[in-house]
């Protein structure tokens, strides 16, 4: 995330809004920051060199549009509040401060991750693309990963749902396992994450310390559900799937 850029990003924004602006709504100094903060995001998914699978490309005519949706406004909303604004520098210096500020933060929180994650140890990976229905209509994508002892073990994959996905709740399931004997064994189970069903791809992540020596086995499903039956069909692409400890 380039910080700097931030100020050339909103210089650049203010060049191309409408200076006749209707002035009928204009979004409040509050809910400017988050939303400029997003749009600085959006401009470095849509400027990044990264070229991801042509079927899951973003539409970059229209990159903030996902901006606009999340924050509820209209384009011209917002090119008339920034029309409003440009005529204010001192509350637009002001706002401006803010956003590099949680800008700032978020960089040194990606900062932080981004070394404790090269301190981690990738045990298990999974390079194919599993598309579905093609995949199978209703899979779920298991996974048994062989744990290594205690730690604390993270599973990661990108994944995109599409709106058209038939799933009820989809979502990431994973459990701690041993056999005890028993047809389901001992679980202890991660905090479910909930799959959005969007326009582009997501990273998500579950994490949980093991401390219990007993268990062997972290199992799960990428894309579980809580259809009532198999009369459905999902639409998704899972991918990058991976376990560090």
């Amino acid at each position: 995330m380039r910080i700097l850029s931030a100020g050339i990003l909103i210089l650049t924004l203010l060049m191309f809004v409408s200076c006749s602006g209707d002035k009928k709504y204009i979004i409040p100094e509050r809910k400017m920051v988050p939303l400029l903060v997003d749009i600085h995001i959006a401009d470095e998914i849509g400027t990044s060199r990264y070229e991801p699978d042509p079927e899951l490309e973003l539409d970059s005519a229209n990159v903030y549009g996902w901006v606009f949706r999340k924050h509820g406004i209209t384009k011209a909303e917002f090119d008339s509040s920034m029309s409003y604004y440009a005529g204010k520098p001192g509350i637009l210096n002001d706002i401006y401060g803010k956003v590099i500020a949680s800008l700032s933060k978020m960089e040194v929180e990606l900062a932080k991750a981004e070394r404790e994650e090269s301190q981690r140890t990738v045990i298990y990976e999974d390079n194919a693309i599993h598309r579905l229905p093609a995949g199978g209509n209703t899979n779920k994508i298991p996974f048994d990963v062989r744990l290594t002892g205690p730690g604390v073990y993270k599973l990661d994959a990108r994944i995109l749902i599409q709106r058209i996905d038939q799933s009820v709740n989809p979502h990431i399931t994973a459990y701690y396992w041993y056999n005890d004997g028993t047809d389901t064994g001992v679980r202890d189970y991660f905090r479910p994450v909930r799959l959005k069903k969007t326009d582009r791809p997501n990273i998500y992540s579950v994490s949980k310390t093991l401390t219990d020596p007993k268990f062997t086995n972290l199992r799960g499903h990428i894309l579980d559900h809580d259809n009532a039956d198999t009369n459905f069909i999902k639409h998704a692409v899972v991918m990058e799937i991976s376990v560090s400890k």
